[in-house]
This record gives C-alpha cells, structure tokens and sequence, in this order.
C-alpha cells in the first residue's frame, strides 16, 4: 500500500477575530501530512487553552501534481481538548477561480 504524502507549504493560523491586514502567514517549516495525520508541535505554535483560531492552508499532494487545495477550518481548545467549529461566511476565504458557477 503506498501513502500518499501531502505537504502544507502556505499555511496560517490566527485567533478568530484577527483582522485580514493583521494575519500573518507562514511558508516555513514545510510541515508534512502522511496517511492523514497532521501534527503541529508546540516549539513552532501554542495554542493557548480557551481561544478558537482560524487555520487555512494550502495541500500540495507530492504523488499527484494537479492543483493545491486550499482549506479554511475553525478549532478551539477548550481544557487542553480541541473541537472544531463552523465558520461564518465572511472567515471562509475562496479563491475566485475556485468556485465553480453554473451558466
């Protein structure tokens, strides 16, 4: 069985709320996901107990060269457990060219 890996080479993580002209992006380190499972270690990012952040990033699979995806999701931590949580219309960010439009 081969796994698929699947790199995050733009991705972003900021409090809900964070303004657009405030978030600040990361292109390193090149974190992996292998057969699913992502991890974020805390030397690179703490996640403090009681807020909710917004995480968007874009996969770019390593086996098939077609075109990233890119994601937008909410989490919390909420006594060192995280959940995760609908987005209002206006966190969800979509590329233009990313929706398809029926004519």
């Amino acid at each position: 069985m081969m796994l698929e890996i699947i790199s995050l080479q733009t991705w972003v993580i900021n409090l809900r709320g964070t303004p657009p002209k405030e978030k600040e992006f990361s292109f390193s380190p090149d974190l992996k996901i292998v057969d699913g499972a992502l991890c974020i270690p805390p030397s690179y990012y703490h996640f403090m107990d009681g807020n909710k952040y917004i995480v968007e990033f874009a996969l770019h699979s390593e086996n098939n060269k077609d075109e990233p995806r890119n994601y937008v999701v909410g989490i919390g931590i909420n006594n060192t457990q995280v959940y995760n949580f609908p987005l209002s219309d206006r966190e969800i960010s979509r590329p233009y060219g990313s929706i398809d439009v029926s004519e």
